[in-house]
């Protein structure tokens, strides 16, 4: 289970924004933060993934280590996260509106840009729409640096 909890950590280190890792190199210490507290290996999902990826390598050994209890509950979400929503449901729930606003409004575009049939309209719309996000990108910017933050996940 280390090589494949190894593996998944990778995984995820490949996803996140290299920002993130920058702050987290700064507020790790924070005793606020009890960052100690939450968990990111959803371990029984994964042992069951491992379990499985076992049984299909006819591994039938390793597998019968691996093999959950039948009680065993499986969440695909990693405990840090279903924690940190319980103790900022107000924080989580802001997020995801947020989050499903960005989501309309993309396909909102999308929608747009294949409607239009004039190649020169479509144009027009992209360069509108990429001046959009470079000033958004800009407020951005001077927000962190007012000490804004942002949650990112």
């Amino acid at each position: 289970m280390k090589q494949a909890k190894n593996k998944y950590v990778g995984c995820l280190a490949t996803k996140i924004h290299p920002d993130t890792y920058n702050t987290c190199l700064h507020d790790y210490n924070n005793p606020k933060s009890r960052y100690e507290q939450y968990k990111i290996i959803p371990y029984n999902a994964l042992k069951q993934q491992q379990y499985e990826n076992e049984l299909s390598n006819k591994n039938f050994d390793q597998a019968r280590a691996l093999k959950l209890s039948d009680k065993a509950k499986i969440s695909y979400l990693p405990k840090g996260v279903r924690q940190y929503i319980d103790a900022h449901p107000h924080e989580f729930s802001d997020y995801l509106h947020e989050i499903k606003s960005e989501a309309q409004y993309l396909d909102a575009i999308n929608r747009a840009m294949r409607n239009e049939k004039d190649v020169n309209q479509r144009a027009r719309i992209r360069k509108q729409l990429m001046g959009v996000i470079e000033d958004n990108e800009t407020a951005s910017e001077s927000d962190d640096d007012k000490g804004e933050t942002n949650m990112d996940y």
